[in-house]
């Protein structure tokens, strides 16, 4: 399976749970604490993907809280752009250099695959993170789903690259 592949399928199941938590929140009153990292989650990845095209945005937004409206619109935007990314990149793109301002004010540069990784990686972080504190106001949080092939149904179909 070519690299972009498994970013790929790692950025589908990201929508696909980022749905899931939406979902709960939908018609519920939703704790501060619990508003404020799912935003943190959410703005990160459209603060990275924004690197990725060259769009550098204001770091300190981060830290702002969304409301569920605004959470939900962001949702359905960063699946429509993460697969838009995605779709024909490459292989070898994955191992070009992206250069970007870090939170601090510093230049960076960082490969496009670690840069991916990262992404997910900080969002399955952060989904934990609300599991807990979801469980700890008494909310019920998704259900995480176990790693078999079942895992990928309901998922949206991921075409296989043909570059190596």
């Amino acid at each position: 399976m070519a690299r972009i592949t498994t970013f790929r399928r790692a950025f589908a199941y990201d929508a696909w749970a980022n749905r899931r938590l939406l979902e709960v929140f939908a018609d519920l009153p939703i704790p501060h604490e619990v508003l404020s990292t799912w935003s943190h989650l959410l703005l990160a990845e459209r603060l990275w993907l924004d690197r990725i095209l060259g769009d550098e945005r204001n770091p300190l937004v981060l830290w702002s809280v969304l409301t569920i409206a605004e959470s939900s619109m962001l949702v359905s935007e960063l699946e429509r752009r993460w697969a838009h990314l995605l779709e024909d990149l490459p292989d070898k793109e994955l191992d070009r250099d992206i250069s970007f301002t870090d939170t601090k004010g510093h230049p960076q540069t960082d490969r496009l695959a670690d840069v991916l990784s990262h992404v997910t990686h900080h969002a399955a972080y952060h989904r934990g993170q609300l599991t807990v504190r979801l469980v700890a106001a008494g909310i019920t949080p998704p259900a995480a789903p176990r790693v078999h092939p079942h895992v990928h149904r309901g998922l949206p179909a991921v075409r296989e690259g043909t570059d190596a």
